[in-house]
């Protein structure tokens, strides 16, 4: 697998792990919800408890408080009609005290009339009469005293009463209320529970497990980004050197297809040349690339004027050889033909040992230092490579630039 494909694995991996962690992480808000819940809800049981303190009875909150104030109510109802009935009775009273003072004036008057049986009183009759409704007056008003007083204090018990039902009755809207709130919360928790179905414990160890994973992961995956730039500097590097490469090599192209074409031109001459001539022409190539490649070889030209070399189970054309070897070929073919078809007045060699190895340096500066003076009046050589330049010539010119 290559590094982009690696890096696009970890990334999905990566993606993957962090879609687990975003839900996991919802279930934690989902527990956070669910304990700010379970807070809510004991702060409305503390206020419940603080609706009923003091409340006695059995059972819920609710119960104990309908129980006390239908109780209550009652109480209510029995001391309201107790306070109603002594208003009764002192306004009975008070109708009495009336009509005695209404029978005390008549027996004050000239004449004097029994009440009971309507018989004339003499004076002094009248005046015992009188003196007992007022004794009779006096104990109504002591009565009545007492009752005022009673009716007083059973008012009193009465308004204080109705206070305390007023003050359950708004306990019980208020705890009415708190319980639907109660419910309520109730309920969100079932819902809550019916999302999440693992414990907190669970759930937050499975998001440290996946927090571990994804910084492994992303780890991993800044090693492959660092190398991948690492590798596309080096092909960046390699594409340069490449470049300089292409650009060599080309040169070099360029260079031996100069010696091919100067190969095919003798190939050319040949035809011009006497076929005693091409032949020790020829069999002074082939000695030279006997001694350069080792065995016995012939050298040919076919009707195209082709060049052709074979041995015993070997055979070569020149676009089978190699630069080396079309040089050492080209080297030849100039060593034969100025020593047999003519005396040019020099020849030129422009860096021969360029891609030679070390044997066929040393083989090709021997045949450069032998080459008969009779052939050729002035032999040049331009290289830059030591075994030619510590050679033995007649004159060394050194170039440098400046």
């Amino acid at each position: 697998m290559d590094i982009e494909s690696e890096i696009n694995r970890l990334n999905s991996e990566i993606e993957s792990l962090e879609g687990d962690k975003e839900k996991y992480e919802g279930m934690l808000k989902v527990f956070e919800e669910a304990e700010e819940l379970e807070s809510d809800l004991e702060k409305l049981k503390g206020e419940m408890e603080n609706l009923t303190r003091g409340i006695p009875g059995e059972g819920g909150y609710e119960t104990r408080l309908n129980n006390f104030l239908r109780m209550k109510e009652e109480e209510f109802n029995v001391l309201e009609k107790r306070v109603t009935d002594l208003r009764d009775d002192i306004k009975g009273l008070e109708s009495k005290i009336e009509d005695l003072n209404e029978e005390i004036k008549k027996l004050s008057g000239v004449t004097a009339i029994c009440p009971t049986c309507e018989r004339p009183l003499t004076r002094e009759e009248a005046e015992k009469v009188i003196e007992k409704k007022r004794k009779r007056i006096e104990e109504l008003n002591t009565e009545i005293s007492e009752k005022e007083k009673s009716f007083e204090d059973e008012k009193r018990k009465l308004d204080e009463l109705r206070r305390l039902i007023d003050d359950l009755k708004g306990r019980k809207r208020e705890l009415s209320r708190i319980l639907e709130l109660v419910k309520d919360i109730n309920r969100r928790k079932a819902e809550l529970r019916q999302r999440v179905k693992m414990r907190k414990s669970d759930v937050e160890k499975r998001l440290r497990e996946i927090s571990v994973e994804i910084e492994e992961k992303e780890k991993e995956r800044d090693k492959l980004l660092t190398r991948k730039g690492a590798i596309s500097k080096e092909i960046e590097m390699s594409k340069i050197k490449l470049d300089d490469l292409k650009k060599d090599l080309r040169n070099f192209v360029l260079k031996h297809h100069v010696t091919e074409l100067f190969i095919r031109a003798c190939d050319a001459t040949a035809k011009e040349i006497s076929k005693s001539a091409l032949d020790r022409v020829k069999r002074e190539v082939a000695d030279i690339w006997g001694r350069i490649r080792g065995g016995v070889w012939e050298v040919d030209w076919d009707e195209r004027l082709f060049l052709t070399l074979r041995s015993l189970d070997k055979e070569f054309v020149i676009e089978q050889l190699s630069g080396a070897e079309k040089i050492l070929l080209s080297i030849a073919l100039r060593v034969a033909l100025a020593k047999y078809l003519g005396n040019p007045g020099f020849l030129i060699f422009d860096e021969p040992v360029e891609h030679l190895d070390e044997t066929n340096k040393e083989y090709l500066k021997e045949i450069l230092l032998k080459f008969p003076r009779n052939a050729v009046r002035q032999l040049i050589v331009a290289s830059c490579d030591r075994v030619l330049l510590d050679a033995e010539w007649d004159n060394v010119i050194n170039l440098s630039s400046m």
